[in-house]
């Protein structure tokens, strides 16, 4: 990503502060903007983007010992064109409400984005967290909102394509133990 660095801003470290150990950091979603921040301003200190474009729906969230990664999905159907220079994660504060927990800036770096008319682009992007102690990040994760990729679509460890009846074919089925062979019955709607 073009974003090298994504900083827990001084709110989020206060989040953190005032979080109980096992009690989970409740992010909430994702912002991309388009605003060069100033070589003089820190990250840490934003509270909000520059110039935001949109929010994004949290993709996924997993918790793996002292590490938590946050994912988001970006499409960019319906948008104009333009140069995408910042993300932000949000959390809730239990005091102030919904916070820039973190934030990232390619200052002047950025990936030129082309109008969804033009041409489509996605992206899965995310950050890793890394504690102290062992990650609790939780999210409600909208799973309306969320894609595959094309990349996903039909391939091993990915997701699987529908046929016309709306059921896996056969050919994504795994052939161990002869249980496609079951399946395959089961699927042409014979018996044994």
């Amino acid at each position: 990503m073009w974003i090298e660095e994504i900083y827990v801003t001084d709110l989020g470290k206060a989040l953190l502060a005032k979080t109980p150990a096992g009690v989970p950091v409740p992010v909430t979603r994702w912002q991309i903007g388009q605003g060069v921040l100033p070589a003089e301003q820190r990250p840490e200190q934003q509270t909000q983007l520059w110039a935001p474009i949109k929010y994004l729906p949290l993709a996924e969230v997993r918790n793996s010992g002292n590490q938590s990664t946050v994912t988001g999905q970006f499409i960019n159907t319906g948008m104009e064109a333009f140069v995408w220079e910042e993300v932000g994660l949000f959390a809730t504060d239990p005091d102030k409400g919904e916070i820039l927990y973190a934030y990232g800036n390619a200052r002047g770096n950025g990936e030129p984005i082309q109008a969804g008319a033009d041409q489509y682009r996605e992206a899965i992007f995310g950050v890793q967290l890394v504690f102290d102690t062992a990650a609790n990040v939780a999210a409600v994760i909208d799973e309306s909102l969320i894609f595959i990729t094309i990349s996903q679509k039909g391939r091993p460890n990915g997701v699987a394509t529908l046929d016309s009846k709306g059921k896996v074919p056969v050919s994504q089925l795994p052939d161990d133990i002869g249980i496609s062979a079951i399946i395959q019955a089961v699927y042409n709607g014979g018996g044994s």
